[in-house]
């Protein structure tokens, strides 16, 4: 008898991302969602009937599974939830974001001050901050009750391996079934364009070298047996191996142009708006976060100097 394995790829042509994917499969004769697509009618519309082809309905859901904690992977949770109650298996550091606690929330704020301060962004981060605080102000209507299931790297949930993935974001886990080496990975890696490294702090406040977890992130996809990856976004593919490589040579390319460009001394907002000139204004906090990244790679491998001045971080290529 084969596996129940319902995609539920829903385009968008509108999206860079291409596509919001999540996918219901069985684990130990239960029925599970992996992921949860975006918050829209018209995604749990399109949800419902896939499943319905296919004869089943959503109170026939036994769990749900996250790969990360991101809007556009819990859309679907307070639909389900309100119809049935089920457990939700996520990393530890999920769980605050989800339940938009404010204690983490005030923290996380006071975390992007400090961080934007020292980037030299501060100005240029106001509409962001405001953005934050504002969602500080409604947690309470944002929040996702749930009976949540802490799972970490290492773990075994019925016939998944839990393989950590952190990089995209701090709480980023894959399932990997080692018979099918089939791996969900959710934006991981993707078939078609790149994955944002996110800087955001740890529940405890820690900084987070998201651009050096990415890296490692993809080595170990590369390095997995996986016959078949299923991705939060656009085709799920095969070559998994190739296309980790790929991910890894432009993410090495981009240091190295970075690198050409600190023969000057410059600070994080500099660098950003050298290496990304226009697109530093219409996607400011992803291109900073990455680009931030990238400073603590090549700092990791010491070819650059960051020197405190002044509050602010100052980058230098050596030699």
């Amino acid at each position: 008898m084969n596996m129940v394995q319902i995609p539920i790829i829903f385009e968008e042509s509108k999206s860079g991302l291409q596509s919001f994917n999540c996918f219901v499969t069985e684990n130990n004769g239960q029925l599970i969602l992996i992921d949860g697509g975006i918050p829209h009618d018209a995604f749990f519309q399109y949800a419902e009937q896939m499943l319905m082809q296919r004869g089943y309905d959503f109170s026939d859901l036994d769990a749900i599974y996250l790969t990360h904690h991101h809007e556009d992977h819990v859309g679907l949770l307070p639909l389900i939830l309100a119809k049935k109650q089920l457990p939700v298996y996520v990393h530890e550091e999920a769980i605050p974001r989800l339940l938009f606690d404010t204690n983490f929330l005030s923290m996380r704020i006071a975390f992007y001050e400090q961080f934007y301060t020292r980037m030299d962004c501060l100005a240029d981060a106001r509409p962001r901050l405001e953005k934050q605080r504002a969602t500080l102000q409604k947690a309470s209507e944002k929040r996702i009750e749930a009976d949540y299931r802490v799972i970490a790297a290492g773990d075994k949930l019925g016939r998944f391996d839990i393989i950590g993935l952190p990089g995209h974001s701090t709480d980023s886990i894959g399932y990997y079934d080692a018979q099918t080496q089939e791996l969900y990975a959710g934006d991981t890696i993707l078939k078609n364009t790149s994955t944002n490294a996110i800087i955001d702090p740890l529940v405890t406040g820690e900084y987070m070298p998201a651009n050096l977890l990415q890296r490692q992130s993809l080595e170990t996809i590369k390095d997995m047996p996986i016959r078949h990856l299923y991705a939060g976004h656009q085709p799920s593919f095969s070559n998994v191996s190739e296309i980790a490589t790929q991910k890894i040579s432009r993410l090495n390319d981009k240091a190295q142009h970075l690198l050409t460009l600190l023969e000057q001394p410059m600070t994080g907002r500099q660098a950003t708006q050298a290496f990304y000139n226009r697109l530093y204004e219409r996607q400011f906090s992803l291109v900073l976060s990455e680009i931030a990244g990238q400073l603590d790679y090549l700092q990791q491998q010491q070819k650059i100097t960051a020197t405190f001045e002044n509050g602010l971080y100052v980058f230098e290529r050596n030699g």
